[in-house]
């Protein structure tokens, strides 16, 4: 993401100077000035909106907004395009080659249909589209409101501010659900067990392994490497639990365990196969409810004693 905010910078004025942003999707694709994928991703940075927001609600209100397949204000026809990111081509890969990437009418489709989702979507009864209102700048004749939004969202997504308020509210979820609750399970229902709860712990010598939480047993050697993933996460974010859990699986001698904590929030789908490979190598899989912790808090006991 960071490697593209100098194109949204550069080709900010472009996309707040058009004089109908709907209308001339096409015709700025046509003559190169600003690609039709690049001016979605500005739409989806404006509504601070990412791709599985607006992929989830797309298909949910996409029938609401236009009844029959018809806008409640014209005659035009329309059927709703089955959306996918290869289509849009939002990804920061697909952003820095826009201006060498000659999009088909299929992904114009799509794309268009994204955008008047971002535009009108505030219309739909869906309260976690409210956000979907940048037809409203419509009616703002100078473009400053527009602009205006438009710097102040760039602090608001950067990944200084929203990044860092990410992992703190991760850690301290990881905290609450997962780490604190195991922690006392132990202590009442293994009151002899001697263990050291950390975040790093070198498993072979010469290599330590940071984890959310190590619960070791010195005297046996005996340890579990906790991981815990929120499918509120990127994309980035799972994939890499994944590659955990894979990695774990050759790497750790046979006195270590592997353990993930998965909830389930959010758009799973989207993640179906990282989850699939975290339950095919991880020794231990649990969700984020109560007894579940409970059933790992007692495994990880049994394990350590």
């Amino acid at each position: 993401m960071l490697a593209t905010f100098p194109i949204f910078q550069q080709t900010l004025k472009e996309c707040t100077d058009l004089d109908s942003l709907i209308q001339k999707v096409k015709e700025l694709n046509e003559e190169d000035k600003l690609p039709a994928n690049l001016f979605l991703r500005h739409c989806m940075l404006f509504a601070d909106l990412g791709w599985e927001s607006v992929k989830k609600w797309y298909g949910e209100t996409y029938s609401e907004m236009f009844p029959g397949g018809k806008f409640k204000e014209g005659e035009i026809e329309f059927e709703m395009p089955r959306l996918t990111n290869s289509k849009l081509r939002v990804s920061s890969s697909n952003i820095k080659e826009s201006y060498f990437y000659e999009l088909s009418s299929d992904q114009l489709e799509q794309i268009i249909a994204c955008i008047k989702l971002l535009f009108m979507g505030s219309h739909s009864s869906l309260s976690q589209l409210e956000r979907c209102n940048l037809g409203n700048y419509f009616d703002d004749e100078d473009g400053g409101l527009f602009v205006a939004d438009a710097a102040m969202k760039y602090i608001e997504v950067s990944k200084q501010t929203s990044g860092a308020a990410a992992t703190a509210s991760g850690d301290m979820l990881e905290k609450k659900i997962a780490i604190e609750p195991i922690n006392a399970y132990l202590s009442e229902n293994f009151p002899e067990l001697e263990y050291v709860s950390k975040t790093s712990h070198e498993f072979v010598h010469g290599h330590p392994l940071v984890s959310d939480q190590w619960f070791v047993n010195e005297e046996n050697y005996r340890a579990v490497a906790l991981e815990v993933s929120f499918q509120e996460t990127t994309n980035s974010v799972i994939e890499r639990k994944r590659k955990d859990a894979e990695n774990r699986k050759n790497l750790f001698p046979d006195n270590c365990k592997s353990a993930f904590v998965i909830d389930g929030v959010g758009s799973i789908e989207h993640r179906q196969n990282a989850v699939r490979e975290i339950l095919s190598n991880a020794d231990i899989v649990v969700t984020a409810h109560g007894d579940e912790i409970s059933r790992l808090a007692e495994y990880i006991g049994e394990w350590l004693s």
